[in-house]
């Protein structure tokens, strides 16, 4: 079912919406930016930065924000979308951290 239900949301959401309000490109922006701030925050207790941004890759809670928000017509059009813009910009900076992270000589994240 997990496929099935991206595929739904892909679907319905209106990526038109982002051109024809620009505004939601900036919110989908700062919605990543600012996961990404508050997970790199965690290198003020200690844990190192590249894990910090590793942390930030979130897709279930602003995919699952999305869908609610879409069943239950909550969000102004291109709002769905921005919030998966934002789950993006996560997930590219955390691939980026990852690669950093392993290319300095750091033992690996996951243990094979």
């Amino acid at each position: 079912m997990g496929p099935l239900f991206f595929v739904w949301l892909g679907a319905s959401l209106q990526l038109q919406a982002l051109g024809e309000h620009p505004g939601k490109i900036v919110l989908g922006l700062v919605l990543g930016l600012g996961a990404l701030a508050v997970h790199a925050s965690m290198r003020l207790l200690g844990q190192e930065l590249p894990l910090g941004l590793l942390a930030a890759s979130q897709l279930g809670v602003p995919v699952a924000a999305a869908t609610i928000g879409i069943q239950q017509g909550l969000l102004a059009p291109g709002e769905p979308a921005a919030l998966v813009l934002g789950a993006l910009v996560t997930i590219a900076v955390a691939t980026v951290a990852t690669g950093r992270y392993g290319a300095h000589g750091h033992p690996p994240l996951v243990k094979p």
